[in-house]
Formats: C-alpha cells, sequence, structure tokens
C-alpha cells in the first residue's frame, strides 16, 4: 500500500466540514425498495452525455458492460427521501437523487443505509459524468465495460473508493478542481505527478478525478 498527500489551503475548509458533520440529523431508514433503469440505444447514433448524481451521502455504483441497450440495470436504497430520478433528453441521460432540503456538509456514514447503483452498460458512444455530494463513495469498474470507457468523477469532502478489475488497463488523473487529497494505492500501480496507472489489459480505461477533500484509495479487485 502506497501513499501520497496533497495538500492545499482547503485543509481548514475540510477539517471544520468533518467537525460539523456530528451536528446534521441522520437520514431515516425504510424497506428496500428498487428503481429499473432501462433505456434504449439513440437512434441518432451520437454519443450521449451521461450524469450519475448520487446526493445520498454514502453509495456504490457498479458499472459493467453487456446490456442491449444504451444502459440497464437496478438501483437498490432504503431511504425514501432519495428516490432516484431518470430525465432522458436530447443527447443526454440525467440519473440522480436529489437532496431533499439544503446541501449538507458531512454526514456520518449509517451501515444499515442501502444505495447501491448496479448498472449494465452497452457499447453505444458514452461520455460519463460522475456526481457524488459530500460522504463516502465506492465505483467499481468491471472487466466486461466497453472499449475506451471514459469518466469523470466529481465529488465533494469524504472518501471515494475507485476499484478496477485487474484485467484492465486503466489510467486516473487527478483533476485540477482537486484541493486537499489523500491518495492511496492497493495493488499494481505506477505514479507520474497527478497520473495513476494499472494493468495490462488491451481495454484503456480514463477517469478524471476532483475531489473538494478528502480520499481517494484505488485498488484491484
Amino acid at each position: 500500500m502506497n501513499t501520497h498527500t496533497r495538500l492545499t489551503p482547503f485543509f481548514v475548509v475540510a477539517l471544520l466540514a468533518l467537525m460539523v458533520s456530528a451536528c446534521k440529523p441522520r437520514i431515516v431508514i425504510g424497506p428496500q425498495q428498487t428503481f429499473t433503469v432501462d433505456v434504449p440505444r439513440s437512434e441518432s447514433g451520437n454519443a450521449m452525455n451521461v450524469t450519475f448524481e448520487m446526493a445520498v451521502p454514502q453509495g456504490a455504483l457498479a458499472l459493467a458492460g453487456g446490456a442491449e441497450g444504451l444502459i440497464e440495470g437496478v438501483i437498490t436504497y432504503n431511504a425514501e427521501e432519495y428516490e432516484p430520478q431518470m430525465t432522458n433528453g436530447d443527447g443526454s441521460l440525467l440519473i440522480r437523487q436529489a437532496e431533499p432540503g439544503p446541501k449538507s456538509v458531512v454526514i456520518s456514514v449509517q451501515k444499515n443505509l442501502i444505495n447501491q447503483w448496479d448498472l449494465h452498460l452497452g457499447d453505444a458512444p458514452m461520455n460519463f459524468d460522475i456526481r457524488f455530494e459530500n460522504g463516502e463513495y465506492t465505483i467499481e469498474l468491471a472487466q466486461s465495460l466497453p472499449a475506451q470507457f471514459n469518466a469523470t468523477v466529481n465529488a465533494g469532502v469524504g472518501k471515494v473508493n475507485l476499484i478496477i478489475d485487474p484485467e484492465l488497463a486503466a489510467q486516473v488523473i487527478i483533476g485540477e478542481h482537486t484541493d486537499l487529497l489523500e491518495v492511496t494505492t492497493r495493488g499494481v500501480w505506477t505514479q507520474a505527478g497527478d497520473l495513476y496507472k494499472t494493468g495490462s489489459g488491451s481495454t484503456t480505461l480514463t477517469i478524471t478525478v476532483n475531489i473538494r477533500g478528502g480520499e481517494l484509495n484505488l485498488g484491484n479487485k
């Protein structure tokens, strides 16, 4: 395990965010529910701009290939106030969980909170924007992902775990909109400044990560 810390004046803001986390109300847990995602392939043939947006302060996003349409899968959750919403417009697709009130700073992780996105992608061209609020999130990328998958991850203060199948070749770029960040790698990774690489497969994934402050954990399954 290797750790690299990138420090900026944002340190004070991040520390204050963590200090006030205990003051935020806890999420009301209800029965487990599912939201089905079944988006057909665009008839235009143009690249679709896809945005995933999680306002829940914790969650997991598992992406794999194999869909017949554009995107298929299920979102499992047990906080009714964060019911997913989907908007399929002209050349863009948005799947989001909206914050029910004013944006929070950081809410402590609740062990009984379920927010699991299991999605399969088709082979049509797509551009991905993955947005997380403040909290703890995990992204898992499977070997079956379409070739030349690219995504930008924009997160608030907290922790992002990025787990990539070891059969994939991937590069992770720390974006220019990142402030305080501690990067930890597990497995075989090489680092050159803000660029991290892993894997030796023929498919190259590119993920750009922007985090306002916190931790980025890079790993192989």
